[in-house]
């Protein structure tokens, strides 16, 4: 184990210049107070500890990265940590938001059609076409839990609804490509490194995202 000194040297490295808004650094005690209150426009006390806890822990672990000067042998988990972590932040916000307040209208807006075999038929009724046996089945409209949907619907209907912009939304497509890229057999398959750059990317979507779903949220949420 390391000395205490240098642990606390470590942490409080860290800890410097962590927040990335330097105007009010000095408002709380803690670093990490900072990083909920950040999130506190959700009006949700449960998702803000969550969000907050997320975007400081990426951010402390940048720091380590940086403060340690690793190799790229050393510093790859970091940066996939890094482009998970604000995938799944962006994410859980605009989903929160929209199982919140349009989860009906996204749910309609992508019905998917099913078809569930009809046991009871298939015992009486046999069906043969040009030589091939078919199936009765019974076809049902169903509405797809708002989690299971794909990234590019979410962010469509987000944008559909004035919660981000275009632009943004084709930034948070093109993170979460990267983040799918992240898995060991896909990036066997592509030969993908993460990059440095595409960490800082992902932390700079941030405030422009932030600033337009807090402004949908102070705008058009009564």
């Amino acid at each position: 184990m390391l000395d205490e000194k240098v642990r606390k040297a470590v942490v409080n490295y860290c800890n410097l210049d962590i927040i990335p808004n330097k105007t009010s650094r000095d408002e709380f005690d803690y670093p990490s107070q900072w990083f909920e209150n950040y999130f506190s426009f959700l009006h949700d006390t449960n998702i803000v500890k969550h969000l907050g806890e997320a975007f400081y822990q990426a951010r402390f672990m940048y720091k380590i990265m940086s403060g340690l000067r690793l190799s790229k042998a050393k510093y790859y988990a970091i940066l996939k940590f890094q482009i998970i972590q604000y995938a799944s932040i962006y994410e859980a916000i605009l989903e929160y938001t929209i199982e919140k307040y349009f989860k009906n209208d996204f749910q309609k807006k992508y019905l998917r059609t099913e078809y569930h075999l009809n046991k009871s038929i298939m015992q009486v009724l046999k069906v043969t076409y040009k030589s091939q046996n078919y199936l009765p089945c019974t076809k049902k409209m169903v509405k797809k839990p708002i989690k299971l949907e794909t990234i590019d619907l979410k962010t469509d209907f987000a944008v559909s609804k004035g919660i981000i912009s275009q632009n943004t939304k084709d930034k948070i497509v093109s993170l979460y490509r990267l983040r799918n890229n992240v898995h060991i057999l896909k990036a066997y398959e592509t030969n993908y490194r993460p990059k440095i750059k595409e960490a800082i990317d992902a932390f700079k979507i941030m405030e422009p995202f932030i600033d337009e779903v807090k402004s949908f949220y102070n705008t058009t949420v009564k």
